[in-house]
């Protein structure tokens, strides 16, 4: 009799389990992939991400018996782009489905509290992206990180890790983010944003802390056409930020296409733009003038850049891009210190030693940057393998007052980059 009523409870329960449990798959879908790159370079590069994401070459800088030092090759293996990530489909909300998504990588810099600058602690878990969605008929509305919208419109298509920067944008960033569709091709998408991870350049280095105090979040403003194979878009964004006691704001503009049709693919993407160290570019801001209280008053780097980007094939894929980057200079002049040094920050700065006897060194800023990539990936199932060439040049030079270089100092370094990886994705 016991018996009788114990199974039939069992059953129950049992059969309980199985729906609760296929209602958690529809709810949690994880996803991710386990990723080696393994690289070789010709020179010593500015990179990050442990050298996955590569930059541009370093400049020449000789050492007392007149050795460039970075003329060096490297050669290096890294699995520190495995990602994973879990999409989550949630119940109605205010008429709109809900969702949300959490990623994560181990390419983690450890960070100090007490100055927000990074440390030499690395390949930690750090978070890529964790916002939720509201989707309406016609809307959604975004909060929390995910990609800039400078960089999310369109990105390269590659083997490598880079996706066209430094040419191209690259930002992930908390943020409040509204889209509407106009039409079913027409869109329209504003944003306001602060910084994270990726951050604008100041006196403590890289830091969220210029924006937070400024207490103006970074604006965005895009429109864009969309139809089965052709994509055309444009976009604006304006920043303010608080290095010290003024503030100074920056602005950005993009412009892009795109053309997809069975295994073909076409992009073209151009930005002129204002202190962009915050989205891994070359170039920053520095100090124009002193105010009556002898605080800092700051002056843009100005830039230039775009790609062209081609890609044909499935099972296998072949491609190539074509990247440039050029200094434009600053809005006013640069204010020299005592030693006739300026006070700049960004990226694509540095003070080297250009001749074996000047121990003192010269400020170094690059003025244009060019990328030429050639690869081809083998595409099976859950499995790719990728092999990328990639000749990335710089020229560079002395800084003059008006952000360009000093004339006849420029000169230019190469950097030749074999790229393999492979991925096996879930």
């Amino acid at each position: 009799m016991i018996l009788k009523k114990i199974i039939p409870i069992a059953l129950v329960l049992f059969s309980s389990a199985i729906i609760a449990q296929d209602q958690v798959v529809e709810k949690f879908k994880f996803y991710g992939f386990i990723r080696s790159d393994m690289y070789y370079n010709s020179r010593q590069s500015i990179d990050a991400v442990d050298g996955v994401f590569n930059l541009s070459p370093k400049p020449i800088d000789l050492d007392d018996k007149g050795n460039d030092k970075n003329n060096v090759p490297q050669l290096h293996l890294s699995s520190i782009t495995t990602r994973m990530g879990v999409k989550i489909n949630g119940d109605s909300i205010l008429g709109a489905k809900s969702s949300g998504v959490i990623e994560v990588d181990f390419g983690g810099l450890g960070i100090n509290a007490a100055t927000s600058k990074e440390t030499n602690i690395t390949h930690l878990i750090r978070t890529r992206l964790a916002y939720v969605k509201l989707n309406w008929d016609q809307t959604e509305l975004l909060f929390g990180q995910s990609w800039h919208p400078l960089f999310a419109n369109m990105l390269a298509t590659g083997s490598a890790f880079t996706v066209g920067a430094p040419f191209q944008p690259f930002n992930r960033c908390p943020m409040i983010q509204l889209k509407h569709n106009l039409t079913p091709e027409f869109s329209i998408t504003t944003a306001a944003i602060s910084q994270l991870q990726f951050a604008s350049s100041g006196p403590i280095g890289q830091s969220p802390s210029y924006m937070n105090n400024a207490i103006i979040p970074e604006f965005f403003l895009g429109l864009e056409h969309k139809s089965k194979t052709l994509t055309n878009g444009i976009g604006g964004e304006v920043k303010t930020i608080k290095p010290s006691v003024n503030n100074i704001t920056s602005m950005a503009a993009i412009a892009y296409s795109s053309y997809s049709k069975g295994k073909l693919q076409l992009k073209v993407k151009g930005l002129l733009g204002q202190n962009l160290s915050d989205q891994v570019m070359p170039w920053g801001y520095g100090i124009a003038n002193l105010d009556a209280n002898g605080n800092a008053m700051y002056t843009n780097h100005n830039l230039a850049s775009g790609w062209i980007n081609g890609a044909y094939g499935k099972k296998v894929q072949v491609g190539f891009l074509l990247g440039y980057g050029k200094n434009l200079g600053t809005s006013s002049n640069l204010l020299a210190d005592k030693d006739g040094l300026y006070k700049v920050y960004g990226n694509g700065l540095s003070t080297t030693n250009i001749t074996a006897t000047n121990k003192l060194g010269v400020q170094t800023i690059l003025n244009q940057a060019y990328r030429s990539t050639a690869y081809i990936s083998y595409i099976k199932s859950n499995f790719i393998l990728g092999l990328e060439y990639e000749l990335t040049g710089a020229e560079y030079g002395t800084l003059n007052k008006n952000g360009l270089i000093v004339d006849k100092t420029n000169y230019s370094v190469n950097n030749n980059r074999v790229h393999l990886s492979a991925s096996y994705l879930f």
